[in-house]
């Protein structure tokens, strides 16, 4: 089964709850978010990442706090100030899904 959300608050709750049921995720983030998790400014591409919580991330009481292991998708649209982030917890295809 593979979870589908939209960016905004309990986003990590989500994913982390998600990987306690063993299920995967595809999750839009905020720009913001997307280069807190990269650690640096976006670059259009797939980037394997570890999403540790923040302090204002609420956390699942049951499951287990430790960082989220994924993907950062970054695509560039259109104009240079616009991209779409997301995370993704399914291992990478062998083509890339990042379309120029």
């Amino acid at each position: 089964m593979l979870f589908i959300g939209d960016s905004n608050f309990g986003v990590f709750r989500i994913v982390q709850t998600a990987r306690h049921a063993g299920q995967q995720v595809l999750v839009r983030l905020t720009k913001r978010r997307a280069r807190k998790i990269l650690g640096r400014s976006l670059v259009q591409g797939d980037h394997a990442v570890l999403w540790k919580p923040s302090r204002k991330d609420q956390l699942q009481p049951a499951c287990s706090p430790e960082p989220l292991e994924g993907r950062l998708l970054i695509q560039s649209l259109r104009r240079k100030a616009f991209a779409r982030c997301s995370f993704v917890s399914l291992p990478p295809y062998p083509a890339p899904l990042i379309m120029r």
